[in-house]
């Protein structure tokens, strides 16, 4: 379902509803590339973002009217689980939550709470949440809760180039702030002198610590390796899909005794997902099944095929 969005940029040069075209075409560039890459990190290869764009004059601004929204890939026949709103959210430039649509701090509002601020520590409070400590320029040492993938996107070099390039205009002498508007009303302001927070100036020049998440889980198979690393690909319920390497020695043993899998089969695993930044700016990602917990076969149909190739006889 596709989202309306607006953002705009406010002061006296604007007066006249008019805009330089070359800051016009840069702005909206690196608002499509935004949108873009943040789609890429959250939801992979599963969907590609559309962005078209009207525009609106406004005396002493002006605004852009987005029409924002996600086409699912068919070929993977599965639901992306970040749809155009809340990646919106998720960036901080409307309000809302991912699932839930309660208030969360977004990206913006993240970098404004830093204000050039360096991460000294990163500590998971939950699933979705990290706790971020932070040292500002005085010695003095704060905390800011934000949402897990906010924090994941706040790390990636393109999307951090992409939002400092929107909020360019503001450089400009009568162009004051960046605006991003909800309801006909304002959302959320990044004024001139803020800019400076939004420049990537390698504000995570470490790599970053890892987040490190261990949970149980259900999962259909999709494909299964007996590779050196034994990459299995699974998807849950959503139909995400995730690409893990098996470390269970007692369930690998039992492969090689003999043990068959059906494409329809469901394993329950204890899975680790770790999750760091790179020092180049990558975001880094290992998915581990410790313990196969359980194999629930599927039932059996008429020329079966499990995913070693051979047929099931019927019954």
């Amino acid at each position: 379902m596709a989202q309306e969005f607006t953002f705009g940029y406010c002061g006296k040069v604007l007066e006249d509803g008019s805009m330089d075209a070359r800051e016009l075409a840069s702005a909206l560039i690196n608002m499509a590339g935004l949108l873009e890459r943040s789609n890429d990190i959250l939801n992979r290869d599963q969907a590609r973002i559309v962005v078209n764009i009207k525009a609106d004059f406004k005396k002493g601004s002006f605004i852009i009217n987005l029409n924002v929204d996600l086409i699912k890939h068919l070929s993977d026949l599965v639901t992306s689980p970040y749809d155009a709103v809340a990646i919106l959210v998720l960036l901080g430039l409307i309000a809302g939550h991912p699932t839930s649509r309660k208030i969360i701090v977004g990206l913006i509002q993240f970098i404004k709470k830093l204000k050039g601020s360096k991460i000294t520590k990163v500590e998971e409070i939950n699933k979705d949440t990290v706790k971020i400590e932070a040292q500002n320029s005085s010695g003095n040492i704060f905390n800011v809760n934000v949402n897990k993938n906010t924090y994941v996107l706040a790390n990636d070099l393109n999307l951090r180039s992409f939002l400092s390039g929107l909020l360019k205009p503001t450089e400009t002498e009568g162009i004051d702030a960046f605006n991003t508007y909800q309801d006909g009303k304002i959302f959320e302001t990044v004024k001139k002198e803020e800019r400076d927070y939004f420049t990537y100036k390698a504000e995570f020049p470490e790599p970053t610590p890892e987040i490190e998440e261990t949970f149980s889980s259900m999962f259909h198979l999709r494909n299964i390796s007996f590779e050196k690393e034994n990459k299995w690909k699974l998807t849950d319920d959503s139909g995400t899909v995730v690409s893990a390497t098996i470390h269970d020695k007692r369930f690998l043993e039992g492969i090689e005794r003999g043990m068959r899998f059906g494409k329809h089969d469901i394993i329950k695993v204890k899975l680790r997902i770790k999750e760091s930044r790179l020092a180049d700016g990558k975001i880094k990602k290992e998915c581990d099944i410790i313990e196969v917990l359980e194999h629930i076969p599927a039932p059996p149909t008429p020329q079966q095929i499990n995913l070693l190739g051979e047929k099931i006889k019927e019954e």
